[in-house]
């Protein structure tokens, strides 16, 4: 919870994985569950991906590229690091368009006292 008391570290979403969010929140539904995903979205700016941020990022997905590749054009737009674990995003990372990082990565570099 550290990293969404601290106000220099901004998070961004687009409209699926805020879906997404909302969906984590039933399948665990508990008080906790909801606490996180009410902070998650409260913290988030939504980013819309334009079209042509689109285009840009689908070359590196298989089809249906569907949420991934809206993730990684959020990303791309608001020039934000994508942080998953997820395999799927490694072609668009090794293309340098997005920077993307593990889970364990990012906590190792947002932890306090490491920034």
């Amino acid at each position: 919870m550290t990293v969404l008391d601290d106000e220099g570290i901004h998070l961004i979403c687009d409209p699926a994985l805020q879906m997404e969010y909302q969906r984590w929140s039933q399948r665990f539904a508990s008080e906790a569950a909801q606490e996180l995903t009410s902070r998650l979205v409260a913290k988030s700016r939504i980013i819309w991906p334009r079209a042509d941020s689109l285009r840009a990022v689908l070359p590196y997905f298989q089809p249906p590229a569907g949420a991934d590749a809206l993730h990684a054009a959020a990303c791309l737009e608001a020039n934000a690091v994508l942080i998953s674990n997820d395999t799927d995003f490694r072609a668009v990372a090794q293309s340098g368009l997005v920077v993307v990082w593990s889970i364990t990565e990012a906590l190792r570099r947002l932890a306090p006292g490491r920034r």
